[in-house]
C-alpha cells in the first residue's frame, strides 16, 4: 500500500489556541502577538484554534479584526487557518471573515477539524521552472 508521510516541525506553523469568551480588544491584541511571532518565522503558516472559544460578534467586529490582520500583511505572507465549531452561526461568520481577509490580500480559510486545517496549510506551492 502506497502512502505519503509529512513530518511537521515547530517552525512549519504557529499555533494559537484560545478558550473562553473572545472580545474585540483582546482579539486585536492577539493579532498583534501573532504578527510578532510570524515576523520571526517568515516561512510559517498560522493556525488559530477557536473551537473552545465563545463568540457572538457582529459583522463590524469581524471587519475590524480582518483590518487588523491587514495592518500586518507583510508578516502574514503565508496561509492563515482557523478552526471553529461546526455551528451554523460560526460558519456564517467565518465565511464573511474569509471574504474580508481575501479582500485584504490575505490567504485565510476556516475549518471545523484540525486535520483538514493542517492538510490545507501543508499544500506546497510549486512554481514553474525556466528551461535551461
Amino acid at each position: 500500500m502506497a502512502g505519503r508521510y509529512k513530518t511537521y516541525h515547530t517552525r512549519d506553523f504557529i499555533r494559537r489556541t484560545k478558550t473562553g469568551k473572545l472580545d474585540l480588544r483582546r482579539s486585536i491584541y492577539a493579532v498583534r502577538e501573532l504578527a510578532a511571532a510570524a515576523g520571526y518565522h517568515e516561512d510559517c503558516n498560522v493556525v488559530i484554534d477557536l473551537r473552545e472559544a465563545e463568540t457572538h460578534w457582529h459583522f463590524g467586529q469581524l471587519i475590524t479584526v480582518a483590518l487588523e490582520f491587514a495592518r500586518y500583511r507583510d508578516v502574514f505572507r503565508n496561509r492563515i487557518a482557523t478552526i471553529i465549531p461546526d455551528v451554523p452561526e460560526r460558519i456564517a461568520n467565518a465565511q464573511f471573515f474569509r471574504e474580508h481577509m481575501g479582500r485584504q490580500g490575505l490567504l485565510f480559510e476556516y475549518f471545523t477539524d484540525f486535520e483538514s486545517a493542517i492538510e490545507w496549510l501543508s499544500i506546497v506551492r510549486e512554481y514553474p521552472t525556466q528551461p535551461t
